[in-house]
């Protein structure tokens, strides 16, 4: 039984946002530099306590880049998939416009029922990233599924 402080409601986080898997694309696509017809896509190596949106980025085709992939200011960049256990949870939210979109082994909640600060304050925290790296964890390649 979970218990709510008052006026709050107890809920999941498919209910209050849309996970949106990243960009796939074949090796050759992409490159370390801009160029016209192009986007920057980031990566797990992007996440920390902030998004690094300068630095160590790739270049895809705009064409491999769906419209709901392209981030938007309050969206939370996941790692989903990583060969450490420590990596797969890892969230940093995304405070400012910014014109780019995320690879694979990313995810991006997009909430839609609850202020995005807060959804990226809670999936960050220590309880959840726990929960997140349990439930990941496999042989070679740990994955937070969509459940």
């Amino acid at each position: 039984m979970t218990i709510c402080a008052k006026g709050w409601t107890d809920t999941t986080i498919g209910e209050v946002a849309d996970l949106i898997r990243g960009v796939t694309y074949q090796k050759e696509q992409a490159s370390s530099h801009p160029a016209e017809g192009v986007v920057p896509l980031l990566r797990a190596t992007n996440i920390a306590a902030n998004l690094i949106l300068d630095a160590d980025l790739l270049y895809v085709p705009q064409s491999v880049v769906a419209e709901k992939q392209m981030l938007r200011t309050g969206d939370i960049v996941i790692a989903a998939s990583s060969g450490s256990q420590a990596v797969v949870g890892k969230s940093a939210f995304l405070a400012t416009a910014w014109r780019g979109t995320f690879g694979a082994f990313c995810a991006v909640l997009r909430a839609h029922a609850v202020d995005p600060r807060f959804l990226a304050y809670r999936v960050a925290s220590p309880d959840i990233r726990q929960l997140w790296s349990d439930a990941a964890s496999g042989t070679n390649i740990n994955n937070l599924k969509r459940d």
